[in-house]
Parts: structure tokens; sequence; C-alpha cells
């Protein structure tokens, strides 16, 4: 039976960059993603569980998912289409915020 399995290599464990980036390429380039993803699904809930209306808690969000994004595409762990998709999910939550005249 072939083993499949990807194992690093002594310099893809250097350092904490090195090796968050072998744990990245290691799963697809889905593991940032999926961590962005998890950020903003704890900050909305949480967001929510504070009794903040649903555009003051998507705004919040999406803002601190925006952030953690631009430094992990800085750090070019993620693709910059998920930092430009973080942001244009910020411009719709500042927009709904707006909208509803940000009225808790």
């Amino acid at each position: 039976m072939a083993n499949n399995f990807t194992y690093p290599t002594a310099n893809q464990t250097s350092d904490l960059y090195e090796i968050m980036k072998f744990s990245n390429e290691a799963s697809g380039n889905i593991f940032f993603p999926l961590l962005l993803f998890g950020i903003w699904v704890i900050a909305f809930v949480g967001a929510i569980t504070e009794k903040k209306s649903a555009p003051i808690a998507w705004t919040f969000a999406c803002f601190i998912t925006m952030v953690s994004g631009m430094i992990l595409g800085i750090l070019e762990l993620v693709s910059m289409q998920y930092v430009y998709l973080t942001v244009l999910l910020l411009a719709i939550g500042m927009f709904w915020l707006k909208l509803s005249n940000g009225s808790d």
C-alpha cells in the first residue's frame, strides 16, 4: 500500500513561518482560508451574543477577518483573492450598517 502523506523536510521546519507554509501547502492551500472563516464565525457569534445587531456584528466580524487576512496575505499564506473577498465583505457590511442607520 502506497503512502500518500506529505512529510516535511528539514528546510520546511526551520522556523515558524516555514511550518505554517508547509501546513498550508500540505492541506492543498485551504488551511488558512478555513482559519479566516473560523475567525469570522467566532467574531460574528461573539458579537451577536453580546446583543449587537446583525449589521454591527457582520461589520465587526468582517473587519477582524480583513485585518487577519491582510496579515496572512502579506506573508503570502493566503491568495490575494481571499484578501479581496474580505475587503468586499467589509464594504457590504458597512453599506448594510449605513442602511440600518447604525441603530441597535
